[in-house]
């Protein structure tokens, strides 16, 4: 499903322990269409712990990714 090709990408980060999850810091991803942000990762992210920013906006693991969107998913920080 991740397929790495030329021209226009969706491109990924993935943030504090999620890139060690994914295996990856950063990838960049050719997308045949729109496709849902769940069906594209190959690995489960503890969604109730991820945040998830599509092109600098909150979005979710079903939100609709595209080529040219930077995706950012992050893990939730708390503290006191």
């Amino acid at each position: 499903m991740l397929s790495q090709s030329l021209g226009k990408m969706a491109e990924f980060r993935f943030l504090g322990y999620l890139g060690e999850i994914f295996g990856k810091k950063r990838v960049r991803i050719s997308l045949e269409s729109p496709m849902k942000l769940r069906d594209i990762l190959e690995v489960e992210f503890p969604e109730d712990r991820s945040i998830v920013l599509i092109n600098q906006r909150v979005g979710n693991f079903d939100s609709l990714i595209r080529n040219e969107d930077k995706v950012v998913i992050m893990p939730m920080i708390s503290g006191g």
